[in-house]
């Protein structure tokens, strides 16, 4: 009977020491219109935590400083879903942009990469 006990009470440790949230994204690669060098580019993410626990976005990177990430600071609830808004600076760049967006969180897998891909008209130099 003690045997039982304690085993349930190991497994029930185990078990939530393996929990974590999940990211569930509606899209993760996005491909939006041709733009014009020096437009700036808005668009969004949408995510589902699809994991028992809280999901709590702590940091993110990107490849350069022409992107610009804003993330939910409150944790997104088990089941719940919120959104990730970005802006691209196309200023100095042209032609196909292909940009990774790496978020850390509290996942099993802790980077998630998101990516969106737009093509930058350059600007005439005339």
């Amino acid at each position: 009977m003690k045997f039982i006990f304690i085993f349930t009470i190991l497994l029930n440790s185990a078990i939530s020491l393996s929990q974590f949230a999940e990211f569930s994204f509606d899209k993760s690669v996005k491909n939006y219109q041709v733009i014009t060098e020096g437009d700036t580019l808005k668009g969004y993410f949408v995510f589902k935590n699809k994991g028992p626990e809280p999901l709590q976005i702590t940091k993110y990177t990107v490849e350069c400083h022409c992107t610009e990430v804003h993330f939910p600071s409150a944790p997104t609830a088990p089941m719940a879903s919120d959104t990730i808004f970005f802006t691209f600076d196309s200023n100095g760049k042209s032609y196909a942009q292909d940009r990774k967006i790496l978020l850390y969180a509290n996942t099993k897998k802790e980077m998630q990469i998101i990516r969106f891909k737009v093509f930058v008209n350059p600007k005439d130099n005339f």
